[in-house]
């Protein structure tokens, strides 16, 4: 009896298991339809998040499907940013013809995007240009895993065309990528900007290439300030660079397991019409153990309550965040 069991659940198994194949093969076939494509792009997603080995098998399915959806379609968000996710996966190859397609695409966009060195100041309110810089940053990053030439010619026209430096560090991180030298102005460029100079440094340690990282930028307080900047620019927070943010104080803390901790104690402000009747507010990043550093590891307790400057003392400001985090942590065990 034990046997014919055995042989039932190996019979159901291997049922399940042809039909799990058969619906990864109509959802990688469905990807250029466009009337079921979004139904395959979040199937696709949500098999690279949970089970990935599973496409390994599909790869060459995968391949031709996809780079004919990226070359029948002007543009699809999700078509490219499935692509990404899947050649970071080692799981797409992309085809000469895609990479034209693209270049052409991030070329047209780009041109579009004006460029002016005082781009913080106006493009947070202008959302056509935050559409066109983000299908810009993504087809840019995509381009990396790319090895044409006109996707080289692209990338490189991207980087002396972009001011904005969210958009040059996709450049600079595919050309890197890639093996293209990329001249040091452009990596000083980068670090100078509070938004991307935490992106910058945290790319160049994964691939063991800090070298490149200018050397007036890599300490903490610069990343400290960066790793705020990142917090604020989230759309449910300050939603933007602000115009001014200065430090105010260094908080240190022990703790047993791994030595002194510093906290930094941020003052910004915004010119925005949203907030600019609210002064000087403040904000903490970190903390950034000591003995790590410079690095743009914090851990936990980055966070604006936007309680204003004036109102507090530094050392209540400081209380006040570390409470609000405690509490959240607390109610979320």
């Amino acid at each position: 009896m034990k046997y014919v069991l055995a042989i039932v659940i190996l019979t159901l198994s291997l049922n399940s298991y042809t039909q799990e194949n058969k619906d990864v093969q109509i959802q990688i076939k469905n990807l250029i339809d466009t009337s079921k494509q979004e139904e395959s792009i979040v199937f696709l997603n949500t098999l690279l998040q949970t089970d990935p080995s599973t496409l390994l098998d599909y790869k060459s399915h995968i391949k031709s499907n996809l780079n004919e959806a990226i070359q029948k379609n002007e543009f699809n968000y999700s078509i490219v940013l499935l692509a990404l996710n899947l050649c970071q996966r080692d799981l797409l190859v992309l085809e000469e013809a895609s990479e034209i397609k693209l270049s052409a695409l991030n070329k047209s966009k780009r041109q579009n995007l004006k460029q002016s060195e005082d781009y913080q100041n106006w493009i947070w309110d202008d959302y056509e240009y935050l559409d066109g810089r983000s299908d810009c940053c993504l087809i840019l990053d995509l381009l990396g895993y790319g090895n044409s030439s006109s996707s080289e010619e692209e990338l490189t026209a991207s980087l002396s065309y972009f001011i904005d430096t969210r958009a040059k560090y996709f450049a600079i991180t595919s050309l890197t990528r890639r093996d293209i030298k990329v001249n040091n102005d452009h990596f000083k460029s980068v670090a100078a900007q509070d938004e991307t100079r935490g992106l910058l440094f945290e790319f160049l340690e994964n691939i063991d290439r800090l070298n490149k990282f200018p050397k007036k930028y890599k300490n903490q307080e610069f990343l400290s300030k960066a790793n705020m900047v990142n917090w604020l620019v989230y759309p449910t927070e300050l939603g933007r660079v602000p115009t001014d943010i200065e430090l105010v104080e260094i908080f240190t803390v022990k703790y047993d397991d791994v030595g002194p901790t510093d906290y930094y104690l941020w003052k910004f402000r915004s010119n925005s019409d949203d907030w600019s009747e609210e002064g000087w507010m403040t904000g903490l990043s970190g903390p950034f153990v000591r003995s790590e550093s410079p690095t743009m590891t914090a851990y936990g307790y980055t966070f604006s309550a936007f309680s204003k400057f004036e109102d507090k003392t530094s050392e209540e400001h400081f209380d006040e965040i570390v409470k609000i985090i405690d509490d959240w942590n607390d109610a979320n065990k």
